[in-house]
């Protein structure tokens, strides 16, 4: 089953443990004021620097970045 999102909006809410997949018309979720995404969980060195530390996500890419780094 896949939620449908439209029209639905976010305020004051930290998403960060919320799980997007499968969910329908995410183009069409207003997010409003406060609210608050997860950081990336490991920094990333790109040419010699560290870029990217602290950059907010969704679940999905700290869940993706946990598996990519344990491998």
């Amino acid at each position: 089953m896949r939620a449908n999102v439209a029209g639905i909006g976010l305020s004051n809410v930290t998403v960060a443990d919320c799980r997007f997949a499968r969910a329908h018309n995410l183009d069409k979720l207003r997010l409003e004021s406060d609210v608050s995404f997860a950081t990336t969980p490991v920094p990333f060195w790109g040419l010699g620097r560290r870029t990217w530390h602290g950059r907010q996500v969704i679940a999905e890419e700290c869940a993706w970045r946990a598996n990519r780094n344990a491998a």
